[in-house]
């Protein structure tokens, strides 16, 4: 009788702790939205000329990668430069240097398309720029490097045009997405999709609290769909039950080579965004991106 009732007792004891704990997250999570970022960041003035170019920035990081840290900052505080219309912000997580529960097989396959294998790595319409990392302090160096490659893209003439919607009904969203005046269509010019939420609150070893647009899944395929005319059409439809499901599978599938260093897997699927790209496979150069919010 003696281990059920230390079990009861200790049961009881976690029960009374909970809102203490709680709370103190809660606090936590206050103290760091106040500190971070730990700089001002500026509003984009505008652009000089009559460019219509979306830059896409993919972010490959992670959350037990402390070098990281300064390379996410600067993301998270792009978005307070720049409107979607100007900026798309696509972070994909990855088990560097150890497991990261907001990785997933999508975006292994990604980092494996560009040939990514170290963090925090950063994308510019599909180049590699800007790279490196380091620690909070270095974050303001870091955005300011950022702005200096995305700055000069925004006056960049656009190859094509693209529109995308996103509706919500239950755990079902359907995504119609137009790709329209792209020059030289063909099979090596991709459609690609990206269902990113837009704040995940998972504390890990590096110790951010939260993370932005990050990738949940690539609807349609991580390979994308070739556009084969100028003016081309596509419907998808995410179930986001399979979403989970599918994320819970290649968590646990990877924990039995390395155990995750908490229990966390956040999956709360809240303040959905879908990001489409028009990608040239040949040069890897996005040409153009639209995001827009997933609405009920």
């Amino acid at each position: 009788m003696r281990p059920l009732f230390g079990l009861v007792v200790l049961g009881l004891v976690l029960a009374l702790l909970a809102p203490v704990m709680a709370g103190d997250e809660a606090t936590r999570d206050k103290e760091y939205l106040a500190k971070v970022p730990p700089f001002k960041p500026d509003t984009f003035a505008g652009r000089k000329g009559k460019s219509e170019r979306v830059v896409a920035m993919e972010l490959f990081t992670g959350a037990q990668c402390p070098p990281c840290v300064a390379a996410d900052v600067a993301f998270d505080a792009l978005n307070k430069t720049y409107k979607p219309s100007e900026l798309v912000l696509i972070q994909y997580h990855l088990h560097i240097p150890g497991p990261d529960p907001l990785t997933n097989g999508d975006t292994v396959a990604r980092a494996g398309y560009y040939k990514v294998n170290s963090t925090p790595s950063s994308l510019f319409n599909g180049a590699l720029k800007a790279q490196g990392g380091g620690g909070m302090a270095a974050s303001q160096g870091k955005y300011q490097q950022y702005r200096k490659v995305i700055d000069p893209l925004l006056e960049t003439g656009t190859a094509c045009q693209v529109t995308a919607s996103a509706k919500r009904m239950g755990d079902m969203i359907m995504i119609d997405t137009e790709v329209t005046g792209l020059s030289a269509p063909g099979k090596q010019k991709k459609l690609r999709i990206v269902l990113v939420e837009e704040t995940v609150r998972y504390v890990g070893g590096n110790q951010l609290r939260f993370h932005h647009h990050v990738v949940r899944a690539m609807p349609g395929g991580v390979d994308g769909v070739a556009i084969p005319e100028k003016a081309f059409k596509t419907a998808n439809a995410v179930d986001l039950r399979e979403v989970r499901k599918t994320l819970t599978s290649y968590l646990d599938n990877f924990a039995l080579k390395r155990a995750f260093p908490r229990p966390d897997r956040p999956m709360d699927m809240r303040e959905l965004r879908v990001i489409a790209f028009v990608q040239d496979d040949g040069t890897r150069e996005i040409l153009q991106a639209v995001q827009v919010e997933v609405t009920d």
